[in-house]
């Protein structure tokens, strides 16, 4: 379930990404094109400018793999301060229709403030606000409309509140991707273990599902299932026992001076896995595997700046020591002289 929901959520944010990437550049077509017979140029350079780049933003982010939350939050930080400053430029030759210019302006950076939610980024979310109600209350100072003063608590109550959300959704949203990549992980480390693949599992529960099945051939179905699982279980395991006692016996031989839970821990390191993975997996608190790691570090006499799985891995490939085996050695020079050296008269 948490698998589908997260790739949904990765498909709208997607979707959400590439329709207003092109609306926007539609917008501002529109608008260059409206701006052409006037005298405005800074309007007409700026408006085919952004029309440019929110209509090449897709296709960057297609092709050069670009995450797609990176590129969203690039498209909106282009929108917002465009709209800012338009708006905060109104505001500064006043005239009758200045307060419906800055409540338009206004209105665009709301909804660019709900669209940040799809970004992801809690200080996305917060940046436009932040840059909404400043441009606000910048165009109310300056055209000096008792209209936009009185309104300029209910737009800072407005803004503040739906950053506030979206800080939340947002917190939700990316602990549910991270729950789910995990959950992925440990998918993909199961079936390695038990030498089986999801295709084969969906095709066992596939043909149990058939309506047409016997009892007969169903009971069958079932057992060979589970003699095939449980051999490829066994030797799962078993080969999962022998690498860890052979980690072991190495670190035994290496790192004599490590106590069990210490080798334990280095194990798990070798692993690859991670801090809260190891507390998790020996039922300790991440502190305790903290002093534990620290007592490892110290007795290898590892610095600051030392990576311990690099080292335990290095440690680890070394070549084994090898003793000579010879005949122990005479006790005495005189010895050594009758045995190895000829006397010739």
């Amino acid at each position: 379930m948490k698998k589908i929901l997260t790739k949904k959520l990765e498909s709208l944010q997607k979707a959400v990404f590439h329709y207003s990437a092109y609306a926007i550049s539609v917008y501002s077509a529109a608008e260059t094109i409206a701006a052409i017979n006037t005298p405005n140029t800074r309007e007409v350079v700026t408006g085919a400018l952004l029309c440019i780049l929110a209509a090449a933003l897709p296709a960057v982010c297609r092709y050069r793999k670009t995450p797609v939350n990176k590129a969203f939050a690039a498209l909106l930080l282009l929108i917002l301060l465009k709209t800012a400053a338009q708006t905060v430029i109104a505001a500064a030759t006043p005239d009758t229709e200045t307060a419906a210019i800055v409540f338009r302006g206004t209105l665009l950076l709301g909804f660019l403030l709900v669209l940040s939610l799809f970004a992801y980024n809690p200080q996305l979310s917060y940046t436009t606000a932040a840059a909404g109600t400043a441009a606000y209350a910048t165009a109310a100072l300056l055209s000096g409309e008792a209209t936009l003063k009185d309104s300029f608590l209910l737009i800072f109550t407005l803004f503040a509140s739906c950053a506030l959300m979206e800080h939340y959704i947002i917190k939700e949203i990316r602990s549910l991707m991270h729950d789910n990549r995990r959950y992925l992980a440990e998918r993909r480390s199961l079936f390695s273990l038990f030498n089986i693949d999801d295709g084969q599992v969906s095709q066992f529960i596939r043909l149990l599902r058939k309506r047409d099945l016997t009892p007969g051939q169903t009971e069958q179905l079932l057992k060979l299932l589970g003699d095939e699982t449980e051999r490829r279980i066994r030797q799962s395991v078993l080969h999962l026992m022998q690498h860890r006692q052979t980690d072991y016996s190495k670190l035994d031989e290496r790192l004599p001076s490590l106590t069990a839970t210490e080798r334990k821990v280095a194990c798990l390191v070798l692993q690859g896995k991670t801090h809260p993975e190891i507390a998790r997996e020996l039922l300790k608190s991440p502190s305790n595997v903290s002093v534990i790691r620290s007592n490892i570090r110290r007795k290898m006499r590892l610095g600051p700046k030392d990576n311990l799985a690099e080292c335990l891995r290095a440690l680890m490939q070394e070549p084994e020591r090898t003793e000579r085996t010879d005949e122990a050695p005479p006790a005495n020079l005189n010895a050594l002289s009758e045995q190895q050296i000829p006397i010739t008269k």
